[in-house]
């Protein structure tokens, strides 16, 4: 029987590692410990974050508690200044009234003085254009037309002059279309003194052009010591109209 000698597995081993106890770890606990254990950590954890949400919530509560106080504080601060400004106010009563009553006079002067005429704006520009032309006013005399007439028209108004105003009543025609919108309010007679028809011819030519005058027509003309002395009569229309209540005056020349 022949013996056989056996060789190590791995020859290169030295003896320490031969003799090395190996670690092994086993879990013997059974799974209802470790189960019990998880459960544990889990309602923990809850019971913590349920106890921080309270907190949270509590103090959110607090602070809106805070807030809502502050808000009725401040409502009850601004509605006792509106009571005292209303205190205040009834005592400024008869201020408020005289405003209002001055307001409402006010309109009613607006509605009274609507065909309120300056006669002093009036009369500078007569004179004006009278001086431009190169004539001389020497007397101005005007009516103001009522309220229930100062639509119409009189048949005065159509009568013709001597031969000069047929001169110029083309230019008072061309007038009378553009000013056909603002209705009459008055009349104004102007007499004076030229040196020749064609000067008179210019001023009414003038006066059919001004702003606030219609119509303007001779109705007497004489010659008297080589002046020739006139009369010319002429409309005047609501857009001479203005007053302290109405539409502002132009400034006057001090007349």
């Amino acid at each position: 029987m022949t013996q056989t000698s056996l060789l190590p597995v791995d020859p290169a081993v030295s003896p320490a590692q031969a003799n090395r106890i190996l670690t092994i770890r086993a879990n013997l606990l059974p799974e209802e410990i470790t189960a019990g254990r998880s459960a544990r950590r889990t309602r923990g954890g809850l019971i913590v974050a349920v106890v921080l949400v309270l907190a949270v919530l509590g103090g959110w509560y607090y602070y809106a508690v805070q807030q809502l106080d502050t808000a009725n504080d401040n409502l009850d601060t601004a509605s006792g200044q509106v009571l005292r400004a209303q205190q205040a106010k009834r005592g400024f009563a008869g201020v408020t009234g005289i405003i209002n009553d001055r307001d409402a006079l006010t309109a009613d002067l607006k509605a009274l003085m609507a065909n309120d005429l300056p006669w002093a704006t009036t009369t500078d520009k007569l004179r004006a254009n009278a001086a431009a032309a190169g004539v001389t006013i020497e007397e101005i005399s005007g009516t103001v037309l009522m309220d229930q007439a100062a639509t119409t028209t009189t048949p005065a108004d159509s009568a013709s002059g001597t031969a000069a105003s047929g001169a110029a009543s083309a230019g008072a025609a061309s007038a009378g279309t553009a000013s056909a919108a603002a209705r009459p309010v008055g009349n104004v007679t102007l007499a004076g003194t030229a040196p020749d028809k064609p000067q008179i011819a210019l001023f009414i030519d003038k006066l059919a052009d001004l702003d606030g005058f219609a119509d303007p027509y001779l109705t007497n003309l004489s010659l008297n010591d080589g002046k020739y002395d006139y009369a010319i009569s002429v409309k005047v229309t609501s857009a001479a109209l203005c007053g302290r209540f109405t539409k502002p005056c132009p400034a006057t020349g001090g007349n």
